[in-house]
């Protein structure tokens, strides 16, 4: 058969099953409803746009190994989504298989014909998709979690008609947090003798002092030790400082006699450690919205302080903050997986022979925009034991990102 001048026929395959075509049709038209009005001789049509073009076609498989071709081409008629139909007149096309038939006959041996049918469609659509906001769950938990600790506090801390000594005692305890967590003075004398009076507002100041403790403020201390290369766990800094408050005691004086004021007192020591262990706890979940782990294991990692924490601190909690703060405890595990999502598997190598840190990242990433510069340095700070990031041998930490 010769094919007019300017028409192309081209060999046709279903997901690269090839098969021979003798009959091809195509059906089309436009879709939507047409409305017939009762006593009037014409309608009206909603037009919804084109129907999905549908093509079917007679197809066949022949010679002495007809059987494996028929298997192959019904394997791929079946397998799962649109594929790929190389049509004989309309080219390359993307198909979804509505339907087909697969017919032998002694009549013609060797040979296997199908009946085809399927409909063009386009690219997968990626629908919006519902997704938990972990950070506002975060800071929503935190916000539950931090009044229910200050009401618990209000109830535990009082002075009220007791003797001087009990509340120079409370405010002895406030003094030596400050001074524990490296803010002596941030509270001046003359407010916190008023402030112990009024248990709720002292303990917001005291949770409001987490938020200057240079020893728990990631965002300085942190940032330099990280930028500066002294150790890939510098973004975690600072949650663990805060974790590691989670213990904190007062010291305290022994009680000889079971006095009312002396046990107020004992008992404003109790609410007291209870209130910095718990702000502790707040403070280390606040931080967790901002970090951003160096890996994926690195964030794995810390989940395992920060549950041992929570537990530990919600052991002797009142049952009115233990909700809060189990909520609290599962809202940060959550945000630490979601920041870790993001980040790269963490990954060991053995360099034998001195490498610098730019051939070791071109290797890696194939970094050739800014010829390694910005991996090469990231390979240096993950590893501050390698003095000359120009001489790099041993073992190597590193991160692939997807």
């Amino acid at each position: 058969m010769t094919l007019p001048e300017g028409l192309k026929w081209r060999d046709a395959s279903y997901r690269n099953v090839g098969f021979d075509v003798k009959d091809v049709e195509r059906s089309g038209g436009r879709r939507g409803p047409v409305h017939q009005v009762p006593q009037r001789d014409d309608a009206a049509a909603d037009d919804q746009g084109l129907k999905t073009p549908e093509f079917t076609f007679e197809a066949f498989v022949h010679g002495d190994d007809y059987q494996s071709k028929r298997d192959a081409l019904v394997s791929a008629l079946e397998t799962k989504g649109p594929g790929e139909l190389i049509h004989p007149h309309y080219g390359r096309l993307l198909v979804f298989i509505t339907a087909y038939r697969v017919r032998e006959s002694t009549s013609s041996l060797g040979k296997a014909s199908f009946s085809i049918t399927c409909q063009r469609v386009g690219e997968a659509v990626n629908y919006p998709t519902a997704a938990a906001n972990s950070g506002a769950s975060l800071t929503s938990a935190a916000d539950r979690a931090e009044a229910s600790v200050l009401q618990d506090f209000g109830r535990g801390f009082n002075v009220s008609g007791l003797p001087d000594f009990v509340a120079a005692d409370g405010q002895r305890l406030a003094e030596d947090f400050m001074r524990k967590i490296g803010t002596p003075g941030a509270i001046p004398t003359g407010q916190l003798t008023s402030l112990i009076r009024t248990p709720l507002a002292l303990g917001q100041r005291v949770l409001g002092l987490y938020g200057q403790a240079t020893s728990i403020m990631p965002r300085f201390a942190g940032f330099y030790a990280y930028s500066a290369g002294r150790g890939v766990n510098a973004w975690r800094r600072g949650i663990d400082a805060a974790l590691a408050l989670t213990s904190y005691t007062s010291e305290r004086d022994t009680i000889i006699w079971s006095t009312p004021a002396r046990l107020a007192q004992a008992g404003n020591a109790t609410a007291f450690d209870s209130l910095a262990q718990r702000g502790a706890l707040l403070q280390a979940a606040r931080l967790a919205l901002d970090v951003t782990p160096t890996s994926r294991q690195a964030a794995s990692d810390l989940r395992p302080s920060i549950i041992t924490s929570f537990d530990r601190v919600l052991a002797s909690a009142t049952q009115d903050v233990f909700r809060p703060l189990a909520d609290l405890r599962d809202a940060t595990c959550q945000q630490l997986s979601y920041a870790g999502a993001g980040a790269g598997e963490q990954l060991r190598m053995n360099v034998a022979a001195p490498t610098p840190s730019l051939v070791l990242a071109n290797r890696l990433y194939g970094d050739a925009a800014d010829c390694g510069r910005g991996r090469a340095a990231e390979i240096s700070w993950r590893n501050p034991d390698q003095t000359d990031p120009g001489f790099m041998r041993g073992e190597i930490e590193a991160v692939t990102y997807e």
